[in-house]
Parts: structure tokens; sequence; C-alpha cells
């Protein structure tokens, strides 16, 4: 009867290793898996920093040129009053001038 248990034990034991062996693989690619999603996790994570910096820039230029250009329309509004009433004169002078 001790032989027919010692005979059996083996066949227990290597099934259980086999099982160990089985899901120790299983678990190690998962834990690759995971290392690749968490390195690509922190990669898009930088992309975002980096996009995020470049708006900002963007926005920041933006702003500039929109000041630029409300600048830029005050003086051209301001040239067109004075062109106007340069106009004006030139009209009020070559009507005396005809007068006389």
């Amino acid at each position: 009867h001790q032989a027919s248990t010692s005979s059996a034990s083996p066949a227990p034991t290597f099934g259980v290793a086999n099982q160990v062996a089985i899901l120790t693989a299983m678990l190690n690619e998962r834990e690759t898996a995971l290392e690749a999603a968490n390195n690509r996790s922190n990669a898009l994570m930088s992309e975002l920093a980096a996009s995020r910096s470049e708006t900002s820039l963007c926005r920041q230029k933006a702003e500039e040129l929109a000041t630029a250009l409300s600048v830029s329309c005050e003086r051209t509004h301001s040239v067109m009053r004075l062109v106007e009433s340069n106009n004006q004169s030139h009209k009020i002078e070559m009507k005396r001038l005809k007068d006389d």
C-alpha cells in the first residue's frame, strides 16, 4: 500500500508544477503587457504636456497678433481721417481759387 502511494505521488506534483509554470508564464505576459501599456501611457503624457506648451505659446502669439492688428487698424483709421480732412481742405481751396 505504501508503494502505490509513492508511485501515485509524482503525477499530481507534476500536474501542480505544470499549472504553476503555466500561470507564471501568463502572469509574466500580463506584466510585460502592463509595462508596455504604462510606457505608452507615459509617452502620451509627455506628448500631451508638449502639446499644452505649444498651445500656450500659440495662444500667446495670437494675443500679440491681435494687439498688433488692433494698433494697425487704429493707425489706418487715423490716416483715413487725415486724408479725408486733407480732401476737404483741398476742395475748399479749389473752390476758393475757382471763385477768385
